[in-house]
Parts: C-alpha cells; structure tokens; sequence
C-alpha cells in the first residue's frame, strides 16, 4: 500500500516537511520566516498534484535560475501533454501570484508573490530563489515537495477525475475562476459568468442542525440521474435558474461534486458532468418559499460502489 505524504498535513501542528522532521527526527530544521511561508504555501497549495501546472512550472524555474520566458513555458507544457488553454495558464498564474486566495489566506502566506509574471517572462520570488542558492536544507524541502507533487499528480489523470475528491476552493480554482470565494457565498451552487461554469456541491446526508430552508432532498434517483433543487425563492423565471435550465443552448458548463455528510471533512466526491433534463423543470413550494425542481442526466454512470456509499445512510 502506497504511503500518502498529505497525512503529515491533516494535523494543524504539520504546516511543512520541515516540521515533521523536526517532529520525528532528531535533526533540527531551521528556517526563516519567508522559506516557511512559502514552503508552508506549496505543501498547502499545490503538493495533493490534482493540477499539474504550478508543479512543473515551479520545477522549470528551480532548474532555471528562477526565470523562465513563456516560450520556455509552453515548451514544457506540451512535452507532458498539459492544457494550454489561455483561461487555464491565467488561473495558474493568480494562484502563484496568490492572488487567486481570498485575503486572510494571502496574509497567511505574505504579501509577496511566490511567482511574478510580466507577459513574457515568469520570475521566481526573490527571496525564495536566493534561500534556494544558500540554504541546502530549504531547497531540499521546496524541491522535494514539488517532486511528490508531480508523483501525487498521477492520481489525477484529468483536471477533474471522476471518483476523487476536491474542496470547494479546489474546484473553484480547476474552474479557473478568478477569485476564490467563502463556502457561505457558494451554497450548493455557483454560476461563474467569466468562465460560463457551474459546480454544483451535495451534502447527500444533510444534518439536522440545517435550517430547512436549505435542506432540500436532492437525490440520486439512479447512477445516472439527479433530482436537485434550486436554491430557496427562486422561480423558472429566476436568472440563475433560467441560466441552467437553458444549459443545453447556452454551453453553461455544470459539474457535479457530491458529499455522503459533513463529517467528511468537506471534500467532494466529483461524478461529472450535467446536462439538464429538457422540460423536468418545475416550481414547488418548500416551507412556505418557492424552489425549482429538476433533473439532470451524468455524462457517465456513478461507479456501483460509491453510488451505494453515498446513498445508503
């Protein structure tokens, strides 16, 4: 059985390597407050390898003296086969740049950017690329993470790859979206208008602290069939529901994410694709305010023995 290195994280004392080893070892690993931040920041962000992207672009730049041109950059995506998709290389960038993470986050990590691009050439910060020079023990630790990221990647043969799981954040950024947002703004479901995209999130099992305004039964009829509800006082005449409802014109991008409950931690179990069930929709009334009701088909039958673990109780 494969060791999965991401354990070490789910401990909130465990920011980087550095700290298991200093946990477990009795060698003492000693860095500055900038080689944390920023090894803290790719352990967190980029080492589960579920998009390829920010790992090999940060392994050019170590082998290249932190600065490599575009031209450099596209070299290397189409020697392993990446997507080169402009919407997809610009969310590569925010999240490097760290402008992608919401505020608190970007304050956790500092100000500063891990990679700056100018529209021709990528650079690597300053600081980082200068502890990489002088500091053996950090640069073992940034290169070391990057390498099991890209071995992690291998678990994620597509940016969405059914059976796996993704955060809500996670599915934002694999989206391209520009900006990540508080679950509390998602709900259940977000239209993106930059990128026409829509992740649609279930807790199959909700809570009984949930208001039951929100607590809608959304049910997996079979392997391949959604009923899922709007969010509460909406109508068919409701832009958002409107929006999907006309889907199959509008190419409105829809991708299913699933949770048997809450105690799984928040990550999502991907299913795939959607596409609107042409006149399933419906008004109902769920205590006392209006939802829409409708039916989706799965672009691929949800595999026997997750469709049964998420629907069974």
């Amino acid at each position: 059985m494969q060791f999965n290195p991401l354990v070490f994280f789910e401990n909130s004392s465990f920011q980087n390597y550095g700290d298991v080893i200093n946990k477990f070892s009795e060698e003492t690993i000693l860095l500055s407050e900038v080689e944390k931040r920023f090894l803290n920041f790719i352990t967190f962000e980029i080492l589960n390898g579920k998009r390829k992207h920010e790992l090999y672009l940060l392994k050019l730049l170590v082998e290249h003296k932190g600065l490599v041109s575009s031209d450099k950059w596209f070299e290397c995506i189409i020697e392993h086969d990446l997507d080169f998709q402009t919407d997809v290389l610009d969310s590569v960038t925010r999240v490097l740049d760290l402008s992608f993470l919401k505020a608190q986050e970007q304050k956790k990590y500092g100000s500063d950017p891990l990679v700056d691009f100018d529209g021709d050439m990528y650079r690597l910060n300053n600081a980082v690329y200068q502890s990489l020079e002088n500091n053996s023990i950090f640069a073992q630790l940034f290169i070391d993470t990057i390498k099991t990221g890209i071995l992690k990647s291998k678990e994620y043969p597509e940016i969405f790859t059914l059976g796996q799981k993704y955060t809500r954040r996670e599915v934002l950024k694999l989206m391209n979206v520009a900006k990540d947002e508080p679950p509390l703004n998602i709900g259940g479901y977000k239209i993106d208008k930059e990128t026409n995209s829509c992740p649609i999130f279930i807790t199959y099992h909700k809570s009984d602290d949930i208001s039951d305004t929100i607590k809608y039964e959304d049910e997996l009829l079979n392997e391949s069939t959604l009923k899922w509800f709007s969010k509460n006082k909406r109508t068919l005449d409701s832009n958002d529901v409107s929006t999907i409802i006309n889907s199959n014109e509008n190419e409105l991008r829809l991708e299913l994410f699933v949770i048997k409950d809450d105690s799984e931690g928040g990550e999502f179990y991907y299913l795939g694709p959607l596409r609107y069930v042409e006149n399933s929709a419906g008004e109902v009334m769920k205590n006392g305010d209006s939802v829409v009701q409708m039916l989706f088909k799965l672009n691929s039958p949800v595999e026997t023995n997750l469709y049964k673990y998420l629907t069974d109780k």
